[in-house]
């Protein structure tokens, strides 16, 4: 990978070259070279008998090794004990059967190597010397887990205090109205952690979390790095082979839409300096889109930082704020179409007024060629400096089985992001882009803004757990 991006550079420094000590027609565009090709470690693959996938990248660049071993359970709500699979997931890897949560942590400082858990997997990088001594270190975590009171009661102690603080945070706020209005209290991603609901949640439950939601027929497990296919089959044969099956007992997830007509959620913050204002709602969002390349580009002219419509509409013309931003999210359950920015309270109104116009204007105008061509140099850029992390690496090779994406799917991943046109950009954005269906999220100083929220749509009040109030 390196590699490809000198070449890219040495491209450009030939270009800029060329600038120097040639005259150009600067009445034309420059033409393009043939998009680079993307090297990718091909991963092989197999499959353990308790049902464990196991996928092996080999990459002997540097002394380095990377496991990610990922749980792709549906997420389930957790009611009237909201909160469990982050009390659970913190709790891994603070002990297991075999092992304290000092000798853990102190083995594994020795060996310069770092192992993370949580509710959907464990992660963990060592130098090549060290990586059975970690493996077997990371295997011990995920089969043999075990809770102590001690570290539950410290967990949940907190967790109370950070949501006991709440109340005086506008961010938080707004990200538990936003999950609220947008997903629904009837949907995982909806619901909202309160200390009621944190303190109805037993070590017996955290156990029990663990017990369902950690199994190896429902599990990836990913190798990265500097290891061959031999030496990574052994491993995973003799730390994960005796790991049990278990019973999937995941509800389907209820899908949730877009409000039939924007809406507007509300919650009050009378210390508020500045309005907290989200534009969200979900949608159904992965990478087997035939539109999902040309998705992220149009995002990225819409509201994708400096260069985005937002910035330069909120920001440079208007002065309503530092920055305004764009973002779509997606997964094997759900997406979102998401936008944002921190106004100055007396412009609220005017400043929602400038979102929705380049809502309405990105879905019924085409963007520029210069537009797309900043957009793609800048989604080029990111995927390849993506390609120096091995966790990313790792989250292709899952990406592909997962999705059942073709096998060149990322080696050709810049040939498709060039190929995208002016058109492909205007059918994702009627396609994604509703400001006719979009939940309004404002968190501000009610007395200031409250009765200019009208004009909108319908307005519903929030507390500040979610709660409605009116």
């Amino acid at each position: 990978m390196k590699k490809q991006i000198f070449l890219l550079m040495m491209v450009a420094f030939t270009w800029m070259g060329h600038q120097g000590s040639a005259q150009v027609d600067r009445t034309k565009a420059p033409v393009a070279d043939k998009p680079a090709k993307i090297k990718l470690g091909k991963p092989k693959r197999f499959t353990l008998p308790n049902g464990l996938k196991v996928l092996v990248v080999s990459d002997h660049k540097l002394p380095t090794v990377t496991f990610s071993l990922g749980m792709y359970n549906t997420p389930q709500l957790e009611g009237e004990k909201a909160g469990l699979s982050a009390v659970a997931g913190s709790l891994m890897g603070t002990g297991t059967t075999n092992r304290s949560k000092d000798e853990i942590n102190n083995t594994i400082e020795q060996m310069g190597s770092y192992i993370g858990a949580g509710a959907n997997g464990a992660y963990a990088t060592a130098l090549s010397r060290n990586t059975e001594s970690t493996f077997e270190i990371l295997s011990d975590v995920v089969i043999n887990a075990k809770f102590e009171q001690e570290e539950f009661d410290k967990i949940l102690k907190n967790m109370l205090a950070n949501i006991s603080s709440v109340p005086t945070s506008q961010s938080s706020i707004a990200g538990n109205v936003a999950a609220v209005a947008k997903y629904g209290t009837d949907h995982p991603y909806g619901e909202v952690e309160t200390a009621e609901t944190l303190q109805n949640i037993t070590i017996a439950d955290c156990e029990a979390f663990y017990k369902s939601s950690y199994s190896p027929n429902n599990a990836y497990l990913t190798f990265i790095g500097d290891i061959t296919f031999k030496d990574a089959k052994a491993l995973a044969e003799k730390y994960f082979s005796k790991w049990e099956k278990g019973e999937n007992t995941f509800k389907e997830l209820v899908q949730p839409q877009a409000p039939e007509k924007t809406r507007v959620a509300f919650a009050n913050f009378d210390a508020a300096q500045q309005s907290d204002i989200r534009i969200s709602y979900p949608v159904q969002f992965n990478p087997t889109e035939k539109d999902y390349i040309a998705t992220n580009l149009m995002i990225k002219i819409f509201g994708g930082g400096s260069n985005g419509r937002l910035f330069q509409n909120l920001r440079e013309t208007h002065g309503y704020t530092y920055g305004a931003y764009a973002n779509i999210s997606g997964s094997r359950f759900v997406g979102s179409v998401n936008a944002s920015a921190k106004v100055r309270n007396e412009v609220t109104d005017s400043a929602v007024v400038q979102f929705l116009n380049e809502m309405k204007a990105i879905r019924e105008k085409e963007v520029s060629e210069k537009e797309l061509a900043t957009a793609k140099a800048e989604y080029i850029g990111s995927f390849a400096r993506g390609l120096e992390s091995s966790r990313q690496v790792a989250s292709f090779a899952i990406s592909k089985e997962l999705y059942n994406l073709p096998a060149d799917y990322y080696t050709t991943y810049i040939q498709k992001i060039e190929a995208v046109t002016l058109e492909d950009i205007k059918k994702a954005a009627e396609r994604f882009i509703k400001p006719e269906n979009a939940n309004i999220i404002v968190v501000g100083k009610g007395d200031v803004i409250r009765e200019k929220l009208n004009q909108f749509g319908e307005v519903t009040e929030y507390g500040p757990y979610g709660e409605v109030i009116k």
